[in-house]
């Protein structure tokens, strides 16, 4: 699980500019503790899920897997090249990372 988490920071840090954040990283910090965050769970295998609802009510599934590596079933992430998928990823996925960064610090 330490691999998640280290891997949801270094989305977040990826995302910062001098301004206070990129356009996604607004767009995230708007959804994390909304309605539009439906359900969160780990798999057996540690896998982190999230399931986030699109601004037309459509469901997009954001995955931090325990190899480092995300994924996230929305168009905007499959239309990024594979290092941005992985440097960046989308507003999804950085919802759902701070939202795993939060608990962190509670626990």
């Amino acid at each position: 699980m330490d691999i998640i988490f280290e891997k949801a920071h270094r989305l977040i840090w990826q995302n910062r500019s001098r301004q206070g954040g990129t356009k996604l990283l607004c767009r995230a910090r708007e959804i994390e503790d909304s309605p539009k965050m439906l359900s969160f769970s780990t798999t057996s295998r540690g896998h982190a899920k999230a399931i986030v609802e699109g601004s037309n009510g459509e469901r997009y599934e954001a995955w931090l897997f325990i190899t480092g590596k995300v994924y996230c079933s929305c168009a905007f992430f499959n239309d990024l090249e594979p290092f941005q998928r992985q440097a960046l990823g989308c507003k999804h996925l950085l919802a759902h990372a701070l939202r795993l960064i939060k608990q962190q610090k509670a626990a």
